[in-house]
């Protein structure tokens, strides 16, 4: 599943090569029960504009002229590609801006109900984004709310991580990471953390998944790139999906256990319980 880095990078390439294009037609195929929401505002989306793209945790916005927002949870092999418009995929799920200048951005591989349309000032209201908590790259996440955030949770301290009406953005995969990183264990009761232990939790959440950003995102899986290209990020991981094989500041071999029904990983000496 794409998490905070895949979308952040998606959404600076979007920023980067879809802002101004006209949308001249929108594309949905709908496969099965599954539908967009706010399907009512597609008419407004003729001849709007795109003018930014944001992220809430794992969701990506786009935000058009004309008062219009859309919101896109990506789940766990959803796409969002820019393609040539007589490339627009023809089978399955799919919602597709074909813009003026030939291209299009096109959303396949996920449920429509993924996808929400809405007036720009409701995004925070849709059901995609309003349970979510605090963004993990909000400027508003201090080391300060992460160490109040770890006194008062119950649950192991991967748990809280992967919370994310907690804190949003982190999947299992950056939370495997981030704890090796800090070199605490993922078991560990989150309120058990010292101070020393909740700054460098918060010093290696926005080091690890900055670098992850740098990388181009993980595509262990897949691509979640706007033209299909890999990123980088897996290449580097010390501990996800690397159970039995040495781990790379000690050579304890990585240990893989079940967490919260997750596949969870760590070095059981640099991250003693």
């Amino acid at each position: 599943m794409p998490e905070l880095a895949e979308l952040e990078v998606l959404r600076r390439e979007i920023d980067a090569r879809v802002l101004g294009k006209e949308v001249e037609e929108v594309v949905v195929r709908v496969s099965g029960k599954s539908d967009i929401a706010g399907r009512q505002l597609l008419p407004l989306l003729h001849g709007a504009k795109v003018l930014r793209a944001n992220r809430r945790g794992k969701v990506l916005t786009v935000e058009f002229s004309g008062d219009l927002a859309m919101a896109v949870h990506l789940m766990l092999i959803g796409q969002v590609r820019l393609v040539p418009r007589e490339d627009i995929s023809k089978g399955g799920n799919v919602f597709a801006l074909a813009f003026s200048d030939g291209g299009a951005l096109e959303v396949t591989q996920v449920a429509l109900k993924n996808v929400a349309l809405c007036k720009k000032g409701d995004l925070g209201r849709l059901p995609l984004i309003a349970p979510q908590g605090i963004d993990a790259f909000d400027h508003a996440l201090t080391v300060e709310s992460v160490t109040e955030l770890v006194r008062s949770k119950r649950g192991s301290v991967k748990a809280l991580l992967t919370d994310q009406s907690l804190i949003a953005g982190i999947g299992n995969t950056y939370a495997d990471e981030i704890l090796f990183a800090a070199r605490i264990n993922p078991q560990r009761e989150a309120r058990s953390l010292s101070d020393a232990e909740a700054v460098a939790l918060y010093n290696q959440m926005k080091e690890v998944l900055g670098r992850a950003i740098e990388l181009g995102g993980s595509s262990e899986e897949k691509s979640f790139r706007l033209d299909g290209t890999p990123g980088h990020a897996q290449e580097f991981f010390a501990v996800h999906h690397r159970a039995g094989q040495p781990c790379p500041a000690c050579k304890t071999p990585i240990q893989q256990i079940t967490l919260g029904g997750r596949s969870t990983y760590f070095c059981p000496s640099c991250q003693q319980a």
